[in-house]
């Protein structure tokens, strides 16, 4: 992601793009969900300024996924750790 905005910060738009998207990919590989979230939100706000919508709206939803399955993964965990912690089922 320091690339992009290395890229974004000399103006470099064209660039930006596809260096925010490859750093996305590359967050959702390494299963870094905050890090992914981050970039494909700038990466729909980018592309709503622009006028694009329908890609916007897309990767808007993409981030909107990944923050729900996070939310979910850590609520999942919190309650088996209070199971744990009082010996419930």
């Amino acid at each position: 992601m320091l690339l992009a905005t290395a890229a974004h910060m000399l103006g470099l738009v064209d660039e930006w793009l596809p260096l925010l998207e490859r750093a996305h990919h590359a967050y959702v590989e390494e299963g870094e969900a905050l890090l992914a979230v981050r970039c494909a939100f700038w990466i729909g706000m980018n592309l709503a300024l622009r006028g694009e919508m329908g890609p916007a709206t897309g990767w808007l939803g993409r981030a909107q996924r990944l923050l729900e399955r996070r939310r979910a993964s850590v609520s999942s965990r919190v309650t088996c750790s209070c199971r744990s912690a009082f010996n419930t089922k």
